[in-house]
């Protein structure tokens, strides 16, 4: 289960997606979107922390950060 839950959280990049109202600040979404995974991942091992966040559901049923 961990396994399955692991692959399916990274398999979607970027994780975070933005979003914007408008069609002209797309770019700027999606530039935001490469940073937030940018911070995210390389920045704050994200995947590490996304790892013990996944063992810590499945094992105890609760998630502390």
């Amino acid at each position: 289960m961990q396994a399955g839950l692991f692959n399916a959280v990274m398999g979607n990049k970027p994780i975070m997606q933005g979003t914007s109202l408008r069609h002209e600040l797309k770019e700027k979404a999606d530039k935001a979107s490469n940073l937030i995974e940018f911070q995210l991942m390389k920045e704050d091992a994200g995947e590490q922390k996304i790892e013990q966040a996944i063992m810590q559901f499945v094992n105890d049923g609760t998630i502390f950060t």
